[in-house]
């Protein structure tokens, strides 16, 4: 890998641009990463998948996630690698319970919102890599009430920022902050909870 490939700077201000629409920043991007992907993907064995089928799914689930990126909270590469390693991981799972070919659509469509919300967690990745199950998020999110399920709906399914929900709940933007790290706090711990549950 040369310099250039490893200049994060100029990586997150691809991309930037990429997530501004333009195609000239997502070839660069693409060509960037390009080892980056490969490593990650190197390592996952699934049936009738070859290595450029994985690479090319790599960054199929990069290019996907790249709207979600947020670099207030945090850096690039370790946030795409979730997303990349979770999608595998749970590609595996589906082929071993037989749910490949009809349970794909559903796992991709679960899968931003899992890596958005344990990427803002801070989630130490091995734990996820190793225990985690879709399933877990579906049941700790069945756990909250309706109040906090609203401020999940808000903020990560419907893309809205803390300072719309304060003002569309007219409350304070300093007490939205609040809310949003206290029901993240709770999933956090019904997750722990159901992850204990899924050990034992």
């Amino acid at each position: 890998m040369s310099q250039d490939d490893c200049d994060y700077e100029y990586i997150e201000q691809l991309v930037y641009r990429v997530q501004n629409g333009e195609i000239e920043a997502k070839d660069q991007l693409a060509i960037r990463v390009k080892y980056f992907i490969r490593s990650i993907v190197k390592k996952y064995h699934i049936n009738s998948y070859r290595r450029r089928d994985k690479v090319s799914e790599g960054y199929e689930i990069m290019f996907r996630c790249i709207k979600d990126y947020d670099v207030k909270r945090g850096k690039f590469f370790p946030f795409i690698r979730r997303c990349i390693n979770n999608h595998f991981i749970n590609l595996l799972k589906a082929t071993k319970k037989g749910e490949f070919k009809d349970g794909k659509k559903t796992l991709i469509i679960d899968e931003k919102l899992e890596n958005v919300l344990f990427y803002e967690m801070d989630y130490p990745e091995d734990i996820l890599y190793e225990k985690f199950n879709i399933e877990v998020l579906r049941k700790a999110l069945r756990s909250l009430n309706e109040k906090e399920l609203e401020l999940i709906r808000y903020r990560y399914y419907e893309k809205k920022t803390l300072k719309t929900y304060a003002k569309d709940k007219c409350i304070d933007y300093s007490t939205a902050i609040r809310r949003n790290k206290a029901v993240l706090e709770k999933l956090k711990k019904l997750i722990n909870k159901e992850l204990k549950n899924y050990r034992d």
